[in-house]
């Protein structure tokens, strides 16, 4: 995959099992649209660093659109201690469309626990996780296919998934209670481009569909069009640098 401006910077650490990644990005975006004309510009930052069974991993991005903002999208020490796996920060486990940015889903704080059923069970994992705001998640996984439910806070939220890819398709679908469907698609047709889409519908709420064409891995164009609450439309193009 091509980057334009900038690549993976991994640098070794003290130990040979200890090493620290970095990814710079840089993005420009011009929209135009029954709603006015409006640009974003911004960077982010990765950054990866892997020992043993333990990981910690950070992405932070400062962009302006129709004012500066900074954000720290993910941050968290993932411990993989077989068959069990803690994730304490904030991660994008369970987000949703409402959590996009320019850079990414931000992610929300909180412990995040699963276990891996041994064989002849297989494929199946237990998940269960502590949210910021007094939340409670409990579900399982099963290959591509998730099932579970948020607890406290707005009450029980039932959340369902499926994800898959097949040759160069790829793409997931979801259900959750309080934010309706929604899902995401990408079909890789050349090393360096693809077709994406992508859709929100909370039935009597929200319809949102998405769909956007990627050429070399740093130039994007897209539509979206917004049906419900409000009609409107955007062209955007993004221009990115990694």
């Amino acid at each position: 995959m091509r980057r334009l401006l900038f690549s993976w910077i991994s640098l070794p650490l003290l130990w040979p099992q200890l090493s620290l990644d970095l990814k710079p990005e840089a993005l420009f975006r011009l929209n135009w649209g029954s709603t006015g004309n409006l640009g974003t510009a911004g960077i982010s930052l990765q950054a990866n660093t892997t020992a043993a069974q333990f990981e910690l991993e950070g992405k932070g991005a400062v962009w302006v659109d129709l004012e500066p903002q900074a954000n720290l999208l993910e941050g968290y020490l993932d411990a993989r201690l077989e068959p069990y796996r803690v994730v304490v920060g904030k991660w994008a486990r369970y987000s949703n469309p409402e959590d996009q940015t320019p850079f990414g889903l931000e992610g929300a704080w909180g412990i995040y626990g699963s276990y891996a059923a041994p064989e002849p069970v297989g494929y199946l994992s237990l998940e269960a996780a502590y949210l910021w705001g007094n939340r409670v998640y409990l579900g399982g996984r099963s290959g591509g296919f998730s099932a579970g439910a948020f607890l406290g806070g707005s009450g029980f939220i039932p959340r369902l998934g499926v994800e898959g890819a097949l040759d160069t398709l790829c793409g997931g679908l979801y259900w959750q209670g309080d934010r309706g469907f929604f899902g995401n698609g990408r079909w890789a047709f050349s090393p360096q481009d693809a077709l994406e889409g992508s859709f929100w519908w909370n039935p009597g709420r929200k319809l949102l569909l998405g769909l956007a064409y990627s050429y070399a891995d740093g130039v994007r164009l897209g539509l979206d069009a917004s049906f419900q609450p409000l009609g409107a439309y955007r062209v955007w193009l993004e221009i990115w640098g990694r």
